[in-house]
């Protein structure tokens, strides 16, 4: 009944974002050999790495990023899991956010 509910308080904009980021991050971890649906905990170590794949690599703005990373919280904890960002004090890890912060800085340099 709460997967139900929560299925519902996504806009169909988001939700194919969201699907989209999701799927982008399940292949990302398939390569560290880690099962999203069975792993009931993501390192920060993980989920900064996905940032950096998602910038480097992938050269995805800032805000997609953000979305995507939206889309891993939504999904893991319609799935029963805790928050992935939060760590065991319920605080927001700071590595993440800065890095958040760098991956926007880093958008907006232009080289010479």
């Amino acid at each position: 009944a709460v997967t139900l509910l929560l299925d519902h308080t996504l806009s169909r904009t988001s939700t194919t974002s969201y699907t989209s980021g999701y799927r982008l991050f399940s292949r990302f971890v398939s390569m560290y050999g880690i099962d999203v649906q069975s792993s009931s905990f993501l390192s920060p170590l993980l989920l900064l790495r996905f940032i950096a794949f998602c910038h480097s690599v992938r050269g995805l703005q800032s805000s997609t990023i953000r979305s995507y990373l939206a889309a891993i919280r939504f999904f893991r904890l319609r799935a029963g899991f805790s928050d992935p960002f939060l760590d065991h004090h319920g605080a927001v890890i700071p590595q993440i956010k800065l890095a958040l912060l760098d991956s926007r800085r880093l958008h907006f340099v232009t080289p010479r």
